[in-house]
């Protein structure tokens, strides 16, 4: 493809009026990643986190043909002019970004590691040992005092230091920017930190995504002198695979999340891969080096590993993965009931009233249950290998204010469900961080109790199953995921069981994210199957009561009524003396814009006349008209 001509500009800036648009604005392309939670953004972004460079539109790269070059003449070459676009410029560039984003990410951790310690152990150890008379049946008001006063300061944050942004925002600006603008580090990381320190049901990742990837961009664009739009979207997709590779110590699984998340299926910036990958790596040695962290697996759910896998294990691992799938799928209906109510009280475009909700939501779920505080990250280990609360990392005191365990498939069944409550509130509430890891928390506790119920399945397959399952269904990772489970439970031959579950769940939840995600899509394949399940076995219970009538009415259950609108239309006509019923169409409205249209046998309407003609009249009218 030609190169856009020199003086054919784009004014980037003048796409959007400022971050909170952008944030919302319409997907770029079919293919485009939808925003996965819509957080709001209740402050506009200051001049100067506005102030967008002109990019060249120029989406094929540089005119250079990098892949009929051979022999060293051709070698030398690229090494001598440094022409944008070769392998040699294209691998110093990913390895700078490495680099720095290394540099960064390891101040990010440093930073994030010494208050936690700070904040949630020395500090409350000090305290009881100075003041005796704090006896340790009390301890417990040391979670709200410490989750209330980082809540408050999360929404001060963002009041005074501007829209962080989100990873939503992060893939709007990929896609429509080709860089995510560098004002919004500073409020990215004061915003994130205070929502971890503050036990948030999010993580590290997603801001290390946004920080990473502004800086890479900044490096392509600033340093560098790039000019083309996806020259510059290269370098910020290298900076994405740095952040997740160095944060998950899972090199290809990190990368290629950072490269799957910005599309609904599959990849949709493939001809970057390589070089994503490369900086990803290249990250990753600096930051483990820089931070003394090991590379290797960190979770050990039972005390052997799966010896092996079968064709049975990658049958139960895709059940498991439509399991997930579902859980995911009533997550984002509760979400969206929470959201509403936020809506109905005026308080979603306030930073601080929000993050006050969210903080009472999370301390309170961390004062009866602690293994749901913090990101999971660590307190997976805790869930999975059904150990006591007291080997809790982070939260003081480990038992909260009754002491929860988790002894059998009720406990268990309850960390899930309140661990999806508290993302929901931590979501909810503004708090910034990722929640790749509080769905892995959650998928845990979920594959506990399935191991409760049925003993016979491997504890391993059932915890990442599910935990592939739910993430899959939310972040669209059905290849990435996978392999970064698998390497951070050192479980290699669970592989091809956690794969099923992620492909099965990436499908069957391929229509449940609409745009925004989370924040407006109402309308699921989940939800289709429960009101088509239900019409059915309501017109097969009331068939023997029909009456011949023209003009018919049905009502629903209340909650099938909000989640669905049936409309039928009929013809009749006389033939021979005999009346004859006939579909000419059946369609089932799940949202204003999208209607589906489909055939139905003359029995179906039949048995749905039989319904209607026996129940009593409501604005949802189904018109018979004789032909």
């Amino acid at each position: 493809m030609q190169a856009a001509a020199p003086d054919t500009y784009t004014p980037i800036g003048d796409a959007v009026d400022n971050a909170s648009n952008l944030a919302s604005a319409s997907t770029a392309s079919a293919h485009e990643k939808t925003p996965l939670i819509a957080i709001p953004a209740p402050t506009d972004p200051s001049p100067a986190q506005r102030s967008f460079p002109r990019l060249l539109e120029e989406p094929a790269g540089p005119d250079i043909d990098v892949h009929n070059r051979f022999g060293f003449q051709a070698f030398f070459d690229d090494i001598t002019n440094l022409q944008s676009g070769t392998v040699p410029v294209s691998l110093f560039i990913a390895a700078v970004i490495g680099v720095l984003c290394g540099v960064a990410a390891f101040l990010y951790y440093t930073m994030l590691e010494f208050f936690l310690e700070f904040l949630w152990k020395t500090l409350p150890e000090q305290l009881a040992e100075s003041f005796p008379m704090w006896l340790p049946c009390f301890h417990w008001v040391w979670i709200p005092i410490v989750g209330m006063i980082c809540a408050i300061l999360v929404g001060v944050s963002i009041k005074v230091m501007g829209f962080p942004g989100d990873l939503a925002y992060t893939v709007k600006c990929v896609h429509k920017m080709g860089y995510v603008p560098i004002g919004h580090a500073p409020a990215m990381v004061a915003s994130s930190q205070l929502s971890i320190l503050g036990g948030g049901s999010l993580g590290p990742e997603a801001p290390l995504v946004a920080i990473c990837a502004s800086i890479a961009g900044w490096v392509s664009i600033y340093l560098f002198k790039q000019k083309y739009k996806n020259v510059v979207r290269k370098h910020t997709l290298c900076g994405m695979a740095c952040a997740l590779a160095a944060f998950f110590g899972v090199p290809l699984g990190g990368s290629l999340f950072a490269l799957e998340i910005n599309s609904r299926l599959g990849y949709e910036y493939f001809e970057h891969a390589l070089e994503a990958i490369f900086s990803g790596v290249t990250c990753l040695v600096v930051f483990r080096g820089m931070a003394g962290l090991p590379i290797g697996p960190i979770y050990f759910f039972t005390p052997e590993t799966l010896k092996d896998s079968s064709a049975k294990l990658v049958c139960i691992g895709a059940i498991l993965g439509l399991v997930g799938a579902g859980i995911a799928a009533i997550f984002a209906h509760g979400h969206w009931a929470v959201v509403k109510k936020l809506d109905q009280f005026n308080i979603s475009s306030d930073p601080l009233k929000l993050s006050i909700f969210g903080g009472v939501g999370v301390v309170t779920l961390g004062l009866l249950i602690p293994q749901t505080f913090f990101w999971g990250e660590f307190e997976m280990q805790t869930i999975g290998s059904l150990s006591p609360a007291s080997s809790l990392p982070h939260i003081w005191p480990t038992s909260g204010l009754n002491g929860f365990e988790i002894t059998g498939f009720t406990t268990a069944f309850i960390v899930g469900v309140a661990k999806l409550i508290a993302i929901s509130f931590t979501v909810a509430g503004g708090y910034r961080g990722g929640f790749i890891f509080p769905f892995f928390a959650a998928g845990a506790a979920f594959g506990r109790a399935i191991c409760f119920l049925f003993p016979s399945i491997p504890p391993v397959v059932a915890i990442l199953s599910v935990a592939a399952g739910i993430n899959v269904a939310i972040t669209r990772t059905a290849l990435a995921t996978p392999l970064i489970l698998a390497g951070l439970a050192g479980e290699v031959n669970a592989t091809s069981p956690v794969l099923a579950a992620s492909l099965c769940a990436v499908f069957a939840t391929y229509y449940m994210v609409c745009t925004p995600f989370l924040s407006s899509a109402r309308r699921t394949i989940s939800t289709f199957l429960l009101n088509l399940a239900t019409n059915v076995a309501l017109i097969i219970s009331f068939a023997p009561f029909f009456n011949s009538t023209y003009s018919l009415s049905f009502s629903l259950s209340k909650a099938v009524k909000r989640s669905s609108n049936l409309s039928c239309i009929l013809t009749h006509s006389w033939v021979s003396g005999e009346r004859r019923t006939r579909a000419r169409k059946l369609s089932m409205s799940f949202h204003p814009r999208v209607v589906q249209t489909s055939r139905v046998p003359r029995f179906l309407i039949v048995w749905l006349a039989k319904l209607l003609a026996c129940t009593e009249p409501t604005p949802m009218c189904l018109v018979i008209t004789a032909g």
